[in-house]
């Protein structure tokens, strides 16, 4: 296919053909392209650039780590728009293909993402359309918490799953801790409470967390149970994380520990937590089920 100077071999003939005789008629695989940017556009029309203002709170290390979130969100959707925009003029033939578009047109019309798209983890294979609803919904979380100020983040919820550096703000939830109570990094433990009450979730120190979901069982009873049959995974209650010193000999008696990963492809891990089980289920068995809990499912 050529359309203003773009020429892709994997553009098929077929879809190279216009839609019509006439000169001046759009190609069919334009016509297409077209249809599919405008749909991507619009899940990013409602999407704000943010603001971040901090005074002397800006240096708590968990608003390091929201810092570093806001520009690499503003630069990512700006960027993405933009790409969108001309790609549309291009589909139009209102301007000339430039090297970059090409890449955009091969990638987009495969249902492939840019690589330069990829500023975070994210689930591996999610169609464009999937991934930029879900970047979308990212902007919009991080929006709401750009509103609240250092002082209250212990009383918010986080969508750990929705943020783009997860595994940042776990570090900085650590690093919190330790500054606060001059306590030696290394000596720290993560203690994760599921089921959060409403005097719980305001407690200091410690940050509440939700949208999380446990693969493999469910939490039930302060104790992690098996799934029925016919599930294989259970929305979490709002599960609120706090970092404790270790002093001693810990008793792990009917607990066991299980890895918190970003997304159910389960190639990062974000920590490790120590989790309750049903005294009436062998150790083994939550591993061949591969009991584990995540922070971003698909919705």
């Amino acid at each position: 296919a050529e359309y203003m100077g773009f020429e892709d071999d994997s553009v098929s003939q077929t879809e190279g053909k216009e839609e019509s005789s006439g000169s001046g008629a759009t190609p069919q695989w334009a016509s297409k392209l077209l249809s599919s940017v405008q749909e991507w556009s619009a899940l990013l029309v409602d999407c704000n650039k943010l603001l971040l203002k901090y005074g002397d709170e800006g240096s708590n290390p968990v608003t390091h780590a929201m810092k570093r979130e806001v520009p690499t969100i503003n630069k990512l959707l700006e960027e993405i728009r933009k790409d969108l925009n001309e790609l549309a003029e291009v589909c139009r033939g209102n301007i000339k293909v430039t090297n970059r578009h090409r890449t955009l047109m091969q990638c987009l019309s495969k249902d492939l993402l840019p690589t330069w798209w990829l500023k975070f983890p994210s689930m591996p294979g999610l169609q464009v359309g999937a991934w930029i609803s879900d970047f979308a919904k990212r902007v919009a979380r991080m929006e709401e918490l750009t509103k609240i100020q250092p002082s209250e983040y212990h009383k918010t919820p986080f969508t750990l799953g929705l943020l783009l550096f997860a595994d940042a703000f776990i570090t900085a939830t650590r690093q919190a801790a330790a500054r606060a109570y001059k306590w030696a990094l290394e000596s720290l433990e993560l203690e994760i409470k599921i089921g959060v009450s409403d005097r719980d979730r305001h407690e200091d120190p410690g940050f509440n967390i939700n949208g999380l979901t446990m693969e493999g069982a469910m939490y039930k009873d302060d104790k992690l149970q098996l799934l029925p049959s016919n599930q294989l995974s259970s929305a979490l209650p709002l599960t609120r994380i706090c970092w404790k010193k270790i002093e001693g000999e810990v008793s792990r008696k009917g607990k066991m520990l299980f890895p918190v990963y970003l997304n159910p492809a389960r190639t990062v891990v974000l920590c490790k937590v120590w989790l309750n089980v049903d005294p009436n289920v062998p150790d083994y068995v939550w591993y061949e089920r591969g009991a584990c809990i995540v922070a971003w499912k698909m919705e």
